[in-house]
């Protein structure tokens, strides 16, 4: 049973779930890449670049994977839920930032998107509470049409 199976009430039932985008990983994956390729050609071929170049490949790479395993934990660590009586958002471990909020306690749901998230389809989604409450989850695929689902799901709109 996955940690928000656990979290739902008696006859309550997970009716939408957020994927999360990938495109977090494209930076931390080229400069692994960059940084292998300079090490890889300035260890094959050491006369055509300076001394610095191997330390600064291996700071590159280190660096790209360094951010690639904090992508990855953000990747799996964020979820975000909508069940017939509320909305779960969790990101982090184990210092979690987390969001349960009732449907009937939802003020607005608000779409953020930058020009990559309009051409690869994925946002920002901002719940507002009753009371000023909010919660961004970041990078989620098709945001738009996850924002009109959920907008469906709220008693305002049955």
């Amino acid at each position: 049973m996955s940690g928000s199976e656990e979290q739902l009430l008696p006859g309550e039932q997970v009716q939408l779930r957020a994927r999360i985008q990938r495109v977090m990983f494209i930076v931390p994956v080229m400069l692994v890449l960059a940084g292998l390729a300079l090490l890889i050609l300035s260890m094959t071929k050491p006369a055509s670049f300076p001394a610095f170049v191997a330390p600064a490949a291996v700071g590159v790479f280190l660096l790209g994977s360094f951010l690639f395993l904090y992508a990855s934990f953000i990747f799996t660590t964020t979820k975000f839920e909508v069940t017939n009586r509320r909305i779960l958002a969790r990101a982090g471990w184990p210092r979690s930032n987390s969001l349960e909020i009732g449907l009937q306690r939802v003020d607005s749901i608000l779409l953020r998107q930058s020009l990559p998230g309009r051409i690869f389809d994925y946002g920002t989604l901002i719940v507002v509470g009753s009371g000023g409450l909010l919660k961004e989850v970041h990078n989620i695929v098709a945001a738009r049409e996850f924002r009109t689902r959920i907008e469906e799901k709220l008693p305002r709109h049955s």
